[in-house]
């Protein structure tokens, strides 16, 4: 595909100039959260773990839109459209879409800790949505340079079950999770023992989509990733959000 045919389809240049505003933002949300909550005073155990908890999903958030910025900034100011451009809003968008959601994450502490448990419940049921959109958003991207550059060698019929494997399983785990999830609301789980060590994972997945990203800018401009990669990225994040989601459960 060629350089005008790509712009026609989508020119991810563009998309990034809006992303890189948006992490900007969110960033600042960010901060500002951080210096609130650790600027308030709490006294009873329980409530300092929230707090605790609150305060760090927040850092994490902040750290992530900081890369986010970064990274796409870099897609922005590139000058011709390529085939490895396209995979690098992938893996940025994979990381991207994790620091967002750690802020989601982080009111969840603070919806438990200030306001009814019933809109503590709710506000858990509105992160679990935006867990399946931001990971959607995901697949989207990946799907579309993944079919960007490759669209001519699949027929119709086999376009469904590339479809499928994008968009359908990775969203698989999480919504069999919210299921258990909903089936189980009852029971409260206490795994705060856990929370340190997910939290490090998280961070992990943060740095490994912003160095996959600037791999991907130094490989030639024809590479791209196989069906296999995306699908491992997907996945691999798919399952974090499993485990955001039983942490708040």
């Amino acid at each position: 595909m060629t350089h005008d045919e790509a712009l026609e389809y989508w020119d991810c240049r563009e998309t990034a100039k809006n992303y890189v505003t948006g992490a900007s933002l969110l960033s600042g949300f960010a901060f500002a959260g951080i210096i609130l909550i650790l600027d308030s005073s709490t006294l009873d155990s329980q409530n300092l773990v929230l707090k605790n908890q609150s305060s760090l999903a927040f850092l994490l958030g902040f750290f992530g839109c900081v890369l986010a910025t970064f990274n796409y900034s870099i897609i922005a100011g590139e000058g011709k459209v390529t085939c490895k451009l396209y995979n690098t809003m992938t893996a940025s968008g994979a990381s991207f879409t994790l620091a967002g959601s750690f802020l989601f994450w982080g009111l969840i502490p603070l919806f438990k800790l200030y306001a009814d448990p019933q809109l503590a419940e709710f506000s858990f049921w509105i992160y679990a949505i935006t867990v399946l959109l931001v990971l959607l958003m995901t697949s989207f991207i990946a799907l579309d340079s993944f079919l960007l550059f490759n669209k001519n060698r699949f027929i119709i019929k086999d376009q469904k079950s590339i479809y499928f494997q994008f968009i359908g399983i990775p969203l698989l785990p999480i919504l069999v999770t919210l299921i258990l999830r909903f089936c189980f609301s009852s029971i409260h789980y206490y795994v705060s023992p856990l929370f340190l060590p997910i939290l490090i994972l998280g961070l992990l997945l943060l740095l490994v989509g912003s160095v996959l990203s600037s791999v991907i800018q130094h490989q030639k401009n024809d590479f791209h990733l196989s069906k296999t990669s995306n699908m491992c990225i997907m996945l691999t994040y798919s399952f974090y959000y499993c485990f955001m989601i039983l942490l708040v459960a």
